[in-house]
């Protein structure tokens, strides 16, 4: 394309508020004359573009550069001051109504250089395929702005899940238009396309396969599930299942296909179990509900000895729960145990089941402050915590990329708002143990893995589309080298303080190159992290099991270890509960079942008769530095005898009161 010379105003980027500058540039668009104009908000006239004689649609400012799409299927890339850099002059896919670029990176003085997110030698992925449900699709490597591909297809509504059968290259996708279509991976095509639904308003809200691949659960909006032969694509039942009126959020099938458990919105869990004589029908056996807090995830597994069906869920006030369930329907669905598995706030986020061997199994949760632990299945005991990134995992998959090698060849795959990711497993938080790419800038919605094989499924939160990445195991196992995780730290303040908290003990004349387990408490201290009581005997389990010794006072690590643990389970700690947090929960702990009121002489009382056992004199400190005295309320007796939970939360939160 031939560009015109014209005149234009250079503009000093150092001398325009940053504030205009925002991600997407607002524009005025002036139709008094063939040429089509821009104007920049507080900011004089750039730049006449002469022939870019079109219908301006949408504008993106990326990386000092201004892409702009237009309603003839034109797409223009022009630097800071309007410069041309290239265009497509017209892709025929009708009008650009919005534009998405994904991240830039950074080099070490700070300046911006490309970077081609979609596929870089640098990383474990390189994408392979496009599944897109978009009318107008442009798929732009942010290198030079090459377009990789076009897709036009049929819209069919936003995605809202998917899944792969293990056994043919297939993956079934649901819409929010209640249409459930299929694509071949080897024909690289999508060939299914069935409306669910009896009406549009009504969408496909989650897909689960069974095991064996035979049948296809189809979860709605509004709460019924049809089950149907994953083959022949036809219902199996004339009826669907009724689970409730509100949407469907988990459905999973129990490994011996036996059962089907489904959540909904209204926080209950149904349990259907499979008819003796006719396979293809399931039964309601019952129903829970948890009227307290959401569920948060849900895991469905086999006891390897007896093969017993296990159904465990996790809900957002850290509890695990366990259900008793029957296939022969002699007992009830009801709850069979329930434990405080994180402290709150913190809640499980994702649940999947894992094994290295043949004698211990594990739940691996993925917690939303972005740590992976690993409890016993059976005794609930933390026996491993990895500290992978700073984001949290809303769903985490085990991958055994090679199936003949599960030991050294399983990892964990991930999605955090918009990257998607794999990390080695069991992992020690060593950065080089992950390897992450930026999958959909504009979100990712789910994340999926064909078993044993090398191929990755990730689909978009707006951008309709569905990305299939192929995974390059060699380049993972080159980043699993040398660089020890402390180098990522402040060594030499941690180093100190090893040293430091040593000489706390008076008695202690030397220094060691080892510590006690318990010292790790005063080294979190003195970096200002409190941790709980849990977190400590968490802690003490973890490391007595790994250690093999049943006293944590008898466990001495060294600086390495102790700056393993510090990163894995306390840096970048959220668990921490704010002033307010507390105060209520000592409300809530002491107030009176009567009125719901709390007395605080009794609480006084309580202070320094049970645990450390105040005296009045650290009574009357403590309440000083918390600024509760002042000219008219100078002793514990002048404060008020009664205060509700507002009165209590304003008398012992500073914050509240100035």
């Amino acid at each position: 394309m031939g560009q015109r010379q014209h005149t234009a105003t250079n503009i000093d980027r150092n001398s325009i508020p940053t504030s205009t500058l925002s991600t997407t540039l607002p524009y005025y668009l002036s139709n008094s004359s063939t040429e089509q104009q821009i104007y920049m908000p507080e900011v004089i006239i750039m730049k006449r573009l002469h022939d870019l004689k079109r219908d301006i649609t949408c504008i993106e400012w990326f990386n000092d550069h201004i892409i702009i799409g237009t309603a003839q299927s034109q797409v223009a890339v022009f630097d800071y001051n309007l410069h041309f850099i290239k265009q497509y002059s017209s892709l025929n896919i009708g009008a650009i109504i919005g534009i998405s670029v994904g991240e830039f990176d950074q080099n070490e003085d700070g300046s911006k250089v490309w970077t081609n997110t979609l596929d870089s030698k640098n990383q474990s992925f390189e994408l392979d395929d496009i599944i897109c449900q978009s009318n107008n699709t442009i798929l732009i490597a942010q290198r030079n702005f090459s377009l990789i591909k076009i897709v036009q297809t049929m819209p069919m509504g936003q995605i809202t899940d998917l899944c792969l059968s293990s056994i043919l290259p297939i993956i079934y996708i649901g819409t929010s238009l209640g249409h459930l279509h299929a694509w071949h991976g080897d024909e690289r095509s999508l060939f299914l396309d069935k409306f669910i639904s009896t009406d549009t308003s009504i969408g496909i809200s989650k897909l689960a396969l069974n095991k064996n691949c035979s049948h296809l659960a189809i979860g709605l909006d509004n709460g019924l599930i049809w089950l149907y032969d994953a083959a022949t694509y036809n219902p199996i039942s004339n009826r669907p299942l009724h689970n409730s009126q509100s949407s469907i959020t988990f459905l999973q099938f129990s490994p011996s296909t036996l059962f089907l458990a489904a959540v909904s919105l209204d926080r209950g869990i149904t349990l259907h179990v499979q008819d003796e004589q006719k396979s293809h029908i399931y039964h309601n056996h019952g129903h829970c509900m948890n009227d307290f807090s959401s569920i948060t995830a849900i895991l469905f597994t086999e006891d390897r000895h007896t093969k017993k069906q296990r159904l465990f869920s996790c809900n957002s006030d850290g509890y695990l729960i366990e259900y008793c369930i029957d296939p022969l329907r002699q007992y009830p669905f009801i709850i069979q145990s329930q434990i405080d598995l994180v402290e709150y706030p913190s809640y499980v986020s994702s649940l999947v089941f894992y094994s290295i061997d043949k004698t211990t199994d594990y739940l691996l949760c993925s917690i939303n402050n972005g740590r992976i632990k690993f409890f016993d299945i059976n005794s609930k005991k933390c026996r491993h915590t990895v500290q992978a990134i700073d984001h949290s995992f809303p769903q985490i998959k085990v991958w055994r990329n090679d199936c003949e090698d599960i030991l050294n060849r399983s990892y964990l795959v991930y999605r955090t708002s918009n990257k998607i990711g794999v990390m080695k497993l069991p992992g020690t938080g060593h950065p080089n143990e992950y390897d992450m790419i930026l999958a959909h800038p504009t979100g990712v919605r789910l994340v999926d893995v064909t078993p044993c094989h090398n191929l990755l499924i990730s689909c978009g939160e707006k951008d309709n589309c569905i990305f299939i990445w192929k995974f390059n195991r060699i380049s993972m196992e080159k980043r699993l080298e040398n660089q020890p995780i402390e180098s990522n730290l402040e060594v030499k303040q941690f180093q100190s303080l090893f040293y430091y908290i040593q000489l706390q003990d008076a008695s202690n004349l030397t220094i060691e190159q080892f510590i006690s387990l318990p010292l790790i408490i005063d080294f979190t201290r003195a970096l200002g992290i409190y941790i709980s009581e849990g977190q400590i005997q968490e802690l003490y389990d973890e490391q007595c099991f790994k250690k093999n010794i049943l006293d944590p006072n008898q466990i001495k690590i060294n600086f390495h270890e102790t700056i393993r643990i510090f990163y894995n389970h306390f840096a970048n700690n959220t668990d921490q509960m704010s002033i307010d947090d507390i105060v209520k929960s000592v409300f809530d702990e002491y107030k009176l079942s009567i009125n719901e009121k709390i007395n605080i002489q009794s609480l006084a009382q309580t202070l320094m008769t049970n645990g450390e056992k105040m005296t009045i004199d650290e009574l009357r400190e403590a309440f000083g530095i918390l600024d509760i005295f002042n000219d008219q309320v100078n002793s514990i007796d002048s404060l008020p005898n009664e205060l509700d939970l507002d009165g209590f939360i304003h008398l012992f939160s500073p914050k509240l009161k100035n």
